[in-house]
C-alpha cells in the first residue's frame, strides 16, 4: 500500500491543448500535484512539446497513441494511468481530468483539504467557465447553479433535425456537465469513461461528495479551438458509436452532428452570451463570479 505522504498524482488524457496545458500543469504544480501521468491520443498542435518539458524534468510521465480511435476497451489507458502513478511514483491520491479543467479546493492546498478528508474518494461537480472578452486566464464567472436539460437525439434523424438541435436548448455552456474523481492511489481498480468516477477495490468504500470546491471547465477558448475539438469529437463518434444513451455520450452525438452538417461556428457563437443575457445569469444564479482560478493564472505569467 501506497503511504499516505507519497506524492499526489494529477492523470489525464490529452489531445491537442497547447493553448492551455502549459497553464494546466503550473497551475496544479502551485496547488500542490507533485508529478503527472498523462496518455496523449494522437496531438499535432505542439502539445506534445511542452508535455515533453515536463517530462525531461521528471515531472510527468507520457505515454502516446498515435491512433485515438482504436476503442477504449482495446486499450483501457484511463486506468493504466493510475496504475502508473502508483508503480512509478508511489502516489497517495490520484486526480483524474481533462487538460481543460482546473480543481479548486476550499483550502489554499491539496494537501491542507486532504488532511480532512473524510473517505477516500471524492466527488467533485464540474463547472462551465462562462467564455468572456480577452484570454481564457480572465474568465471568473462560473456556471455554479447549471441548467438541467438532455438532448432528444432521435431528431438528428429527421430532416432539418440538427438545425433544430442547434438551437433548441439554451447554450450548452450553461448545461449540467458531469463531475471529476479523486482516489486514494492504492484502492482505485478501474477509472471510469470521463474520468466523472472510478471503481474501487472495494464496492464498499464511502464517498465523499465536496460542496465547496469545484472542478472549473474551460470549454470555449476561441473559436478555432472549438472547432478543432468539434472535429475531433466527429471523428472519435464516427469510429466509436456510443453504445447507451448517457447525457455525456449525447452530448457528444449532438457536437458531432453540428460540425458535419458545417452548423459548428453557430453553435460556438451561442456559447458567448452578451451583456445583458449575462447580467440576467448573474441575478437568477445561474452563474457566479469567481476570481480563485484567474487570480492563480494571472499570477503565472
Amino acid at each position: 500500500m501506497n503511504g499516505p505522504d507519497g506524492p499526489i498524482v494529477l492523470c489525464f488524457g490529452i489531445v491537442d491543448e497547447a493553448d492551455i496545458v502549459k497553464d494546466f500543469l503550473d497551475y496544479h504544480l502551485g496547488l500542490g500535484v507533485e508529478r503527472f501521468v498523462a496518455t496523449d491520443v494522437g496531438s499535432t498542435d505542439g502539445t506534445l512539446d511542452i508535455l515533453a518539458e515536463y517530462e525531461r524534468a521528471g515531472r510527468l510521465h507520457l505515454t502516446r497513441f498515435e491512433n485515438p480511435s482504436v476503442r477504449a476497451e482495446h486499450r483501457d489507458w484511463l486506468s493504466a494511468m493510475a496504475a502508473r502513478a502508483r508503480e512509478d511514483y508511489a502516489a497517495s491520491w490520484c486526480l483524474f481530468c481533462d487538460p481543460d479543467e482546473f480543481w479548486v479546493f476550499p483550502e489554499r492546498s491539496i494537501r491542507a483539504y486532504l488532511a480532512s478528508m473524510p473517505a477516500p474518494i471524492a466527488i467533485f461537480q464540474r463547472y462551465n467557465m462562462l467564455p468572456a472578452a480577452g484570454h481564457y486566464r480572465n474568465f471568473d464567472l462560473v456556471v455554479r447553479h447549471p441548467l438541467e436539460f438532455l438532448y432528444d437525439l432521435r431528431r438528428l434523424d429527421e430532416p432539418g433535425g440538427a438545425a433544430w438541435m442547434l438551437d433548441a436548448h439554451p447554450p450548452d455552456i450553461l448545461r449540467f456537465v458531469a463531475p471529476k474523481v479523486m482516489a486514494r492511489a492504492d484502492i482505485v481498480r478501474i477509472v471510469k469513461p470521463g474520468f466523472h468516477d472510478i471503481e474501487a477495490t472495494d464496492p464498499n468504500l464511502p464517498r465523499h461528495r465536496e460542496a465547496r470546491g469545484y472542478v472549473g471547465h474551460f470549454q470555449v477558448r476561441g473559436a478555432d479551438r472549438f472547432v478543432n475539438k468539434a472535429r475531433l469529437v466527429a471523428d472519435y463518434i464516427a469510429a466509436n458509436p456510443p453504445r447507451d444513451d448517457r447525457a455525456s455520450s449525447r452530448h457528444w452525438v449532438r457536437l458531432a452532428a453540428l460540425y458535419r452538417q458545417g452548423l459548428i461556428e453557430a453553435e460556438y457563437a451561442r456559447q458567448i452570451l452578451d451583456p445583458a443575457e449575462i447580467a440576467a445569469r448573474l441575478r437568477d444564479g445561474v452563474i457566479e463570479r469567481d476570481r480563485r482560478i484567474s487570480a492563480r493564472l494571472t499570477r503565472l505569467r
